[in-house]
């Protein structure tokens, strides 16, 4: 399936792959050869996987068109923003809803911290974390910029930015989708091959295993909107 909706998305021109996903946990919701995990690191488009026990209607619902999108202050990480600003801006337009971005980055800062910690390695350990936390602020400000002021300004979209200090890249983007009820989470992913396509700990991999909320995937390396 997935080799013949790859081809049929070259020949059409399209912008766009839409799938349809069980809504199953653990392994048979995802399970091998599953036509999402073929698709999705070796498609020239975006990927949108929506979710069987989601609802079918919370993009059209939902007041107002609110996505979550993941950053890591790569600029790999930023391919995903002009995909989803065009995707979330037109169907602001399609449906009469504001739009809205909540752009957050995780700070995953391993932790000295140990059963016996000397308190000397605590004091280090929050000012390493406090100084991760004001780079990624200010990296969100700049990114803010773009939307109000920058090259993303004419989609007209409302932006919010949060910085989330978790070492668990994956839980954290699922939580603060849960938390900002968000209909939507956008996020870029690499498209290498073979083991190491899914590596064990992959921040795409863990996210598309645990959410139910739709998730639109970009593969920036091989995209034509990168």
């Amino acid at each position: 399936v997935a080799p013949t909706l790859l081809a049929a998305t070259e020949a059409l021109q399209a912008d766009l792959i839409v799938l349809w996903s069980h809504g199953y946990t653990g392994f048979k919701r995802w399970a091998l050869g599953s036509v999402a995990h073929k698709l999705v690191p070796h498609s020239s488009v975006p990927v949108l996987v929506l979710r069987e026990d989601s609802s079918q209607e919370a993009i059209a619902k939902v007041q107002p068109l609110h996505a979550l999108v993941t950053l890591d202050g790569s600029a790999f990480s930023e391919a995903i923003l002009k995909p989803v600003a065009e995707f979330v801006a037109e169907l602001a337009q399609a449906t009469g809803q504001p739009g809205t971005l909540h752009v957050i980055e995780v700070v995953d800062i391993p932790s000295s911290y140990g059963k016996f910690r000397r308190q000397v390695d605590a004091a280090y350990d929050a000012d390493v974390r406090m100084e991760a936390r004001d780079k990624s602020e200010r990296y969100l400000t700049t990114i803010s910029k773009r939307f109000t002021e920058g090259d993303l300004a004419g989609y007209g979209l409302a932006i919010t930015t949060t910085t989330v200090t978790n070492p668990d890249v994956a839980e954290a983007i699922v939580r603060a989708a849960e938390q900002d009820q968000v209909n939507l989470i956008a996020m870029a992913t690499h498209g290498r091959g073979g083991v190491q396509r899914w590596a064990l700990g992959s921040v795409a991999e863990r996210v598309l295993h645990t959410t139910m909320v739709p998730l639109f995937i970009e593969r920036p390396s091989v995209s034509r909107h990168a």
